[in-house]
């Protein structure tokens, strides 16, 4: 195990999709420097992340593993997997993908709910041109941005996922280092986040006393349960405020907010502009 990694801090990070029929995001030209870490701290999330290198090398520890890469290799981050990006002998450029495979699919393809639910993952280095080429595409794509050109990446990625579950899943390694079960919590936020929800609820989720699972959610995502469900309350209320034309007081409702002058309150509070601020912006009133 590596020591540096074992005492770093293990922290959660909420990645919203503003657009579930496209639940991509693409981060471009990522740079590394002596100095350089893409985190203070050790994250994980649910979605899968897919990591290009295209200049130079660096490292990524997943897990308890250290991986050092170079221009051409990819690197999968598994939902769930600890990782930290480093700075590796020179500076770098890479690009990264962001999937959220459980949209994808809608959880109708059995392959990919499994990836989602961590009943199977791969492995973490990928060297070969085919899944090289697919990406390349997928850059392509984002940066030509022609007609139907989110069809064409979502077909490419398939068409990646496609090549991974063939040739790069793990044997006999579902588990992963950030698993521990806070996920039955995080679950619960997501699927009843329009409701009330209690810590009681959350820590019998994940069959903890409540003081236990304060604490160790706290550990695991770095956030109290309460300032995670509000975060991720907020981050839902965004997206509705930027793709539909509901009112403020309705997507505060049903975004778990029964106090529509409290959710302006926090929501202000989080984001720096109000939520019809944050709509007039989006939309180019502003």
């Amino acid at each position: 195990m590596d020591k540096n990694f074992e005492n770093k801090g293990i922290v959660y990070e909420n990645i919203p999709f503003l657009d579930e029929n496209f639940p991509v995001i693409l981060i471009k030209d990522i740079r590394t420097y002596p100095s350089f870490t893409s985190t203070p701290s050790i994250k994980w999330h649910e979605q899968l992340e897919i990591i290009f290198v295209t200049e130079g090398n660096i490292a990524c520890e997943c897990d308890f593993n250290r991986i050092e890469c170079t221009a051409g290799d990819l690197i999968i981050l598994n939902p769930c997997q600890a990782h930290i990006i480093e700075y590796h002998k020179t500076p770098a450029t890479y690009q990264c993908l962001m999937v959220d495979v459980r949209l994808l699919s809608h959880g109708k393809d059995e392959l990919l709910s499994a990836l989602a639910q961590r009943k199977m993952r791969f492995h973490s280095l990928v060297n070969a041109p085919k899944p090289r080429e697919i990406f390349q595409n997928i850059l392509r794509e984002f940066k030509t941005a022609n007609v139907a050109y989110k069809l064409q990446i979502k077909g490419e990625i398939l068409k990646l996922l496609s090549w991974l579950f063939r040739n790069c899943v793990e044997e006999n390694s579902t588990k992963t280092l950030a698993q521990s079960n806070v996920t039955a919590a995080l679950k619960y936020v997501s699927q009843n986040y329009a409701n009330e929800i209690s810590i009681e609820v959350l820590a019998s989720e994940c069959c903890m006393n409540k003081s236990y699972f304060c604490r160790r959610f706290k550990q695991i995502t770095g956030k109290t349960p309460l300032e995670y469900v509000n975060g991720y309350r907020l981050a839902k209320a965004h997206a509705l405020l930027t793709t539909t034309d509901m009112t403020v007081a309705q997507i505060a409702l049903i975004t778990g907010f029964s106090d529509s002058n409290y959710f302006t309150r926090v929501f202000t509070r989080r984001y720096s502009l109000s939520p019809t601020k944050i709509r007039n912006k989006e939309n180019g009133n502003e």
